[in-house]
């Protein structure tokens, strides 16, 4: 993790994501971007300089989103991170996106707006929208009140996806020896994996991975209520969800991650493909 985005709207959530942003970059010695989309009723890149004035209201709002985003430059920078800020001018449509590929950053942050579906919106277009089409991770914050720096990750695999690739993924993104990887897939089912079998799968993840990781198969009424469980054991400073099992992102997030799990669990979520 080298290169960092936070996307933010100044709203509460928008907020801790900037936080948790600031931590994790600080924690990985990685650069840092402060965007935010300004959405103006004409295109203000084309205006005149001169006829700015006819807009008071959106040249004071975009001053204070200014100032909000130099702030938090300031901040992380006396954490010795080297950060900087971005207003992005779109009338039309977010361009997070374009940012995200032409600053090539391995990883974005965004805030959660308590209980979304597939059509809210998330600082002027559809969140899904970031997370179907992002190229890297997306972190998702919701209630990461204690959240200070990563130590374990806990990741959510489907019985039925190959688990070494998935936790390959999660220890690329985190290559730290230091950071325990906690692989774990919820059985709704009186029978599972046996003792052999888990012992043998660890084995092998191990093997390829690192000793720093582990699998194991817990219990639950539901997939939901599993992993939400599991990410509010104290085990984890991060929830990794992945998503091969459905036929897109966005059918994920709709049955799995909005609106119960960033919502209900206390750690930020980071949405893997």
């Amino acid at each position: 993790m080298k290169n960092i985005l936070v996307a933010t709207d100044f709203s509460p959530k928008a907020q801790l994501a900037t936080e948790v942003g600031i931590l994790l970059a600080a924690q990985f010695k990685a650069d840092i971007h402060f965007l935010h989309v300004f959405h103006t009723p004409v295109d203000w890149t084309k205006l005149p300089k001169e006829h700015e004035g006819r807009f008071k209201e959106v040249k004071t709002k975009l001053a204070a989103a200014k100032a909000n985003l130099a702030s938090s430059v300031s901040k992380t920078k006396k954490m010795g991170v080297d950060a900087a800020y971005f207003v992005s001018y779109d009338h039309e449509n977010m361009n997070v996106l374009q940012h995200i590929r032409s600053h090539e950053h391995d990883l974005v942050v965004i805030g959660a707006h308590g209980k979304l579906d597939i059509t809210d919106l998330l600082f002027g277009s559809v969140a899904v929208d970031i997370i179907e089409k992002s190229p890297v991770p997306v972190v998702l914050v919701d209630e990461a009140d204690t959240f200070k720096q990563v130590q374990n990750i806990l990741i959510a695999v489907e019985p039925s996806m190959d688990v070494l690739q998935f936790v390959s993924k999660v220890s690329s993104l985190f290559p730290s020896a230091e950071i325990g990887l906690k692989a774990f897939s919820v059985q709704t089912e009186t029978e599972g994996l046996n003792d052999k079998l888990l012992a043998g799968l660890n084995e092998m993840i191990r093997k390829y991975t690192g000793s720093n990781v582990s699998y194991e198969v817990v219990s639950a009424e539901s997939v939901e209520q599993g992993i939400i469980a599991k990410a509010n054991s104290g085990e984890g400073d991060l929830l990794v969800i992945g998503s091969n099992r459905f036929n897109s992102v966005a059918d994920y997030l709709r049955t799995h991650v909005f609106p119960d799990i960033p919502e209900r669990v206390h750690v930020p979520v980071i949405i893997l493909r």
